[in-house]
């Protein structure tokens, strides 16, 4: 992604030319550095969330795309700025008549990917909770505002 105008005039990710995107957003806090409160990045994202018909859903951080244990303590702040992510995407394609389904996948991986201690290469901490974590705590939140999904 690129933030600014480089003599070719802003980017503009607001018309409809019909791209389908996926929301891997843990690349993009890693590539600026920076965490979900900055503004530059979160304004490209903004003009992203109209094209997302998948969003993964893996917590990044300002050095590493991904964080440890997205349920821990230290790591909530950077979880919950990506909820919001994913809830404005959400908002914006409720709207959005072409879309009939938008999917969500844990996307969590598993060592080199993940961190893990050194000297023994031990995950830091179980992928399959981790990815459960996130599943499970999006699914409720999306439920609870959305109701649940209905079979097509």
């Amino acid at each position: 992604f690129v933030v600014g105008n480089y003599g070719n005039g802003p980017i503009n990710f607001y018309d409809d030319d019909g791209l389908k995107m996926v929301s891997d957003y843990s690349h993009f806090t890693t590539v600026a550095e920076c965490d979900t409160n900055d503004p530059n990045l979160n304004e490209v994202i903004d003009q992203l969330k109209g094209k997302i018909w998948h969003i993964h859903g893996r917590v990044g951080y300002d050095h590493g795309p991904q964080v440890p244990d997205p349920a821990a303590p230290e790591w909530l702040p950077y979880t919950q700025g990506f909820e919001g992510y994913w809830d404005n995407i959400l908002e914006q394609q409720v709207k959005n008549d072409k879309i009939k389904n938008i999917t969500f996948t844990p996307e969590h991986g598993p060592p080199n990917y993940q961190p893990t201690i050194p000297y023994t290469r031990q995950p830091i901490a179980d992928i399959w909770t981790v990815n459960s974590f996130i599943g499970g705590r999006t699914k409720e939140r999306f439920e609870k505002k959305y109701g649940k999904p209905q079979a097509k």
